[in-house]
C-alpha cells in the first residue's frame, strides 16, 4: 500500500550488501554497469565523513525506487544488514517500493528459513538483539519470496547485464521509478508530456535509439534486436529462415517486393500476417506485383493477408497444415481452383472481398468451424460442399447482395449461427440445423419460410425485420423460448400486427416469463435522476403493442395528463413498485414530424406535493423499442421500471398524497431542447403495489379472459 507522505525519489537503486569481497567483485561489475546505463545507485561509500551512518542509510532507503539486496553467505552476520533489510521491507509495504533479491552463493531457502550459515549468525545475534530477531526473520522470509536472481543461474562474477535485473520488474501502479525517470527526461528536454499524459519523444532521442540498435550489427540487420526500416526487413527476409512474420504494407525504397518473392521468403513460415492500406497507396507505391507466384512452404498454420493483390492463391499452395486463413478486402475472385486438402482448416474469413465471385470446393475442410464471407457483394451462390461440413458452427453471409438462394436438403448438424442480414436479393431460403441458435434474415426479400423451419429446437434469436414475411411457421419450442427469455421480445416495425395477433395469455406470459427476476423488486436510493443515457433493459419490464385496449384493473387512470396518488390507506410497505400503462395516439402528430415514424420517445414523469401543486421533481424514462408509426395507436405497459420506482419511492416516503404528471417528449437534434408532443397521450394509468405482493399481483392479471381484462 502507498502512503500520502511518500518520500520523494532521489535514487534509482539502493544496494544492500555485506563484505569487501562483494564490493570488490560482483558489486564492482554492477556499479560499472549502473554508470554505463546512467542509473543513479546508492552504495554506502557515498556517505560523507562525519555523518551518522544509520540515519543516512534510512533516508537513502526511503528515497530509493528500488532496493537491490545481495544475499551472500556472510550477509546475516551483520546486524546492520539485518536492520537495513527490515527497513527495506517496511518501505516496500508502506510506500510500494520495489525489492529485488540477488542470491550470491546462497539459496532462497537458506535466506527464507535461516539455514546454513544464516542459522549460525542468528544464534550469535540472539544474545544481544533478542527483541529484533522476529522482525529480521520476517524481513528475510518476505524478501526471499520476491522474484530475483540466483548465482547458480547467472555467471555473476564475470558479467552483469542490467537488462537481466530490469526484466525482473513487473508493471506496478505503485512503481514511482517510472514517474521519476519520465520527469528526469522531461527536464532534459528529451521528451514532452502533454496535459493528457501523452509522452512525445524528441526526434534526436528517437534517432539516437535507432543508431544504437543499428550498431548492434551494422552489416546484418537480421541480427539486431529490432527492425523498423522496410529495407532492413527486406534484407532480413532474404537471409533468414523466417518462422513468424508480421509485415506492414509500407513503401520500400530499394526493392519492389513481388508476391513471388514474398512466398519464396516464407518457405518455412508458420505464422504470417501482412497488412496495410494498399488501396490508399498510389500505383507507384504498390509494392506487391502479381507475377510468377509459384511456391509457398508446407509449414503454414496461420495466414492473414489484408488487401491481397492477386485473383487467387497460388496453385502450388500446400495448405494441409493451415488452421486459420484470413484474407480481407483484397482482389480475390476465387480462393483457389479445384480441391485443396485443408483438413486442419478451422476458420476461413474472406470478408469484404468485393470481387469474390465463388467459393471453392471445401469438401475436405472436415474441421472447418467458421466461414465468414460478409460483404462479398459479387458472390452469387455458395458451393454445395459447405452443406456437408459436419463441424461448421458459424456462417456469416451478411451483405452478400448478389446472393439469391441459400437452400440445401442436407442438415448442417453443428450450425449454430447464421447471418443473412442485408442480403437484399435473397428470395429463397431452406437450410436446417437442429442446433441453430441465432438466425438473422433482416433486410432480405424473403416472403415466406419453409414449413420445415419450425423444427429448430434450440433456436434462441430470430430476426425478420424489414422482410416481406407475413406469417411465421409454427415454432415447436416457442413457448420454451419465451419462457427463458429474460431480456426482450421485440416485433418492431411489424405494422400488420395488432393486439389480436398475440393472444391475451401470451401477452401476460411474455410479461411474466421475461421478468421472473423482478417478482420482488429491489430499490436503491438514487439522488440524481434525470434522463439516464445508460438506461438498460435489464432493470425494467416493458410491453408495447399496437392497439387501443386499456387495462381497467389499474388503480388510478385518467384521460388527462395528471393523476393524484393517495397512499394514506395503503398497507405499510418498506418499498413500492409502480405499474404504468399508456395509450399513445400517433394520428395527431403528422404535421410535427418530418418522417412517418419516430423513435427515441421519452416519458417525462413529474411529481408535485399535494393536489394543488407545490414543490416538483421530475425525470425522463425512454419508451422502447424501435419505430412508432404515425397514424397508429400503441399500448405501452411498464410492468416494472427500477429507476421509476426508486424515484416515486423517494416521493412516497415524504408525502402520502402527491400528483403525477406525464408528458411525452421527443428529443430534437439540439440536445438542449425537446419537441413537446403531449397530444399523443390519449390515456394513462398507474397502480402502486408493495414488493411483497408483486408476484401475486402479476399472477392475478392472468385470471379472466381478454374481454374482461382488456377493454
Amino acid at each position: 500500500m502507498s502512503d500520502n507522505n511518500n518520500p520523494q525519489i532521489k535514487y534509482d537503486v539502493f544496494v544492500s550488501f555485506r563484505g569487501k569481497d562483494i564490493r570488490d567483485g560482483f558489486l564492482s561489475h554492477l556499479t560499472r554497469a549502473f554508470h554505463t546505463k546512467q542509473i543513479n545507485a546508492f552504495v554506502d561509500d557515498k556517505l560523507e565523513k562525519g555523518e551518522e551512518i544509520w540515519p543516512s542509510l534510512v533516508a537513502a532507503i526511503e528515497r530509493s525506487a528500488i532496493s537491490l539486496i545481495i544475499f551472500s553467505p556472510d550477509y546475516a552476520s551483520s546486524h546492520w544488514c539485518l536492520k537495513e533489510i527490515a527497513k527495506i521491507i517496511e518501505c516496500q509495504e508502506k510506500y510500494g517500493r520495489t525489492v529485488i533479491p540477488v542470491f550470491y552463493k546462497v539459496t532462497p531457502t537458506d535466506v527464507r528459513h535461516q539455514s546454513g550459515r544464516y542459522q549460525k549468525a542468528f544464534a550469535e545475534h540472539a544474545t544481544k538483539h533478542e527483541t529484533e530477531l522476529q522482525l529480521w526473520k520476517r524481513a528475510l522470509d518476505k524478501s526471499a519470496s520476491f522474484s530475483g536472481m540466483e548465482s547458480t543461474k547467472y555467471q555473476l562474477d564475470k558479467s552483469v547485464k542490467v537488462g537481466d535485473l530490469k526484466s525482473l520488474l513487473k508493471d506496478n501502479e505503485n512503481d514511482n521509478s517510472v514517474a521519476f525517470e519520465l520527469k528526469r527526461l522531461e527536464d532534459k528536454a528529451l521528451i514532452t508530456i502533454s496535459k493528457d499524459n501523452i509522452v512525445c519523444m524528441h526526434d534526436s532521442l528517437q534517432e539516437m535509439g535507432w543508431e544504437i540498435v543499428r550498431q548492434e550489427s551494422i552489416d546484418d540487420p537480421g541480427s539486431r534486436s529490432r527492425l523498423w526500416d522496410p529495407n532492413d526487413i527486406y534484407e532480413a527476409l532474404l537471409s533468414k529462415a523466417i518462422r513468424s512474420i508480421q509485415l506492414p504494407l509500407t513503401p520500400i525504397k530499394k526493392q519492389k517486393l513481388s508476391a513471388h518473392q514474398i512466398f519464396a521468403m516464407l518457405r518455412r513460415a508458420k505464422f504470417v500476417e501482412i497488412f496495410g492500406t494498399r488501396a490508399n497507396l498510389p500505383t507507384s507505391e504498390r509494392r506487391f506485383r502479381a507475377d510468377g507466384v509459384k511456391f509457398m512452404g508446407t509449414e503454414l498454420r496461420f495466414l492473414f493477408w489484408e488487401n491481397y493483390p492477386l485473383r487467387s492463391l497460388p496453385e502450388s499452395l500446400n495448405a494441409e497444415k493451415l488452421v486459420i486463413l484470413i484474407m480481407n478486402e483484397g482482389k480475390l475472385e476465387n480462393l483457389w481452383d479445384g480441391v485443396k486438402n485443408v483438413v486442419n482448416l478451422k476458420k476461413l474469413d474472406l470478408s469484404w472481398s468485393r470481387m469474390l465471385k465463388e467459393l471453392p470446393d471445401l469438401s475436405r475442410a472436415k474441421n472447418l468451424e467458421e466461414l465468414n464471407v460478409r460483404g462479398c457483394v459479387m458472390l452469387a451462390c455458395v458451393h454445395s460442399s459447405i452443406f456437408s461440413l459436419r463441424k461448421l458452427e458459424r456462417l456469416d453471409l451478411a451483405n452478400c447482395t448478389s446472393l439469391t438462394v441459400l437452400a440445401s436438403n442436407s442438415h448442417l448438424l453443428s450450425l449454430r449461427y447464421l447471418n443473412l442480414i442485408c442480403c437484399d436479393n435473397l428470395k429463397k431460403f431452406s437450410v436446417i440445423s437442429e442446433n441453430l441458435k441465432e438466425l438473422n434474415f433482416g433486410g432480405t426479400k424473403l416472403k415466406a419460410l419453409p414449413s420445415s423451419f419450425g423444427d429448430q429446437p434450440k433456436l434462441e434469436s430470430l430476426c425478420i425485420s424489414e422482410t416481406g414475411i407475413e406469417r411465421l411457421p409454427s415454432l415447436n419450442n416457442l413457448g420454451q423460448l419465451l419462457k427463458e427469455n429474460k431480456k426482450l421480445v421485440l416485433f418492431s416495425d411489424s405494422v400488420m400486427l395488432d393486439e389480436r395477433a398475440i393472444g391475451f395469455n401470451a401477452k401476460i406470459n411474455i410479461m411474466k416469463f421475461a421478468n421472473q427476476h423482478l417478482s420482488a423488486p429491489n430499490h436503491n436510493p438514487v439522488k440524481n435522476y434525470g434522463y439516464r443515457d445508460a438506461y438498460t433493459r435489464s432493470d425494467r419490464c416493458v410491453y408495447m403493442y399496437p392497439g387501443n385496449s386499456f387495462p381497467e384493473w389499474l388503480e388510478y387512470s385518467t384521460g388527462k395528463d395528471c393523476i393524484t396518488i393517495d397512499l394514506s390507506s395503503a398497507p405499510p410497505s418498506p418499498e413500492l413498485g409502480f405499474i404504468f400503462s399508456f395509450i399513445l395516439d400517433m394520428s395527431s402528430i403528422t404535421t410535427n414530424l418530418q418522417y412517418p415514424m419516430i423513435n427515441n420517445l421519452q416519458c417525462r414523469i413529474t411529481t408535485f406535493d399535494g393536489e394543488d401543486g407545490g414543490k416538483s421533481d421530475s425525470f425522463r424514462m425512454p419508451i422502447p423499442y424501435g419505430n412508432l408509426y404515425v397514424g397508429s395507436n400503441y399500448v405501452c405497459m411498464i410492468i416494472y421500471d427500477q429507476t421509476c420506482s426508486e424515484f416515486l419511492n423517494t416521493r412516497a416516503k415524504n408525502q402520502t398524497k402527491f400528483k403525477i404528471q406525464v408528458t411525452m417528449v421527443h428529443p430534437s437534434k439540439n440536445p438542449h431542447t425537446t419537441i413537446l408532443i403531449q397530444q399523443m397521450l390519449k390515456r394513462f394509468g398507474v397502480s402502486p403495489i408493495s414488493t411483497s405482493a408483486y408476484e401475486a399481483f402479476i399472477g392475478q392479471i392472468e385470471l379472466g379472459d381478454s374481454k374482461s381484462e382488456f377493454h
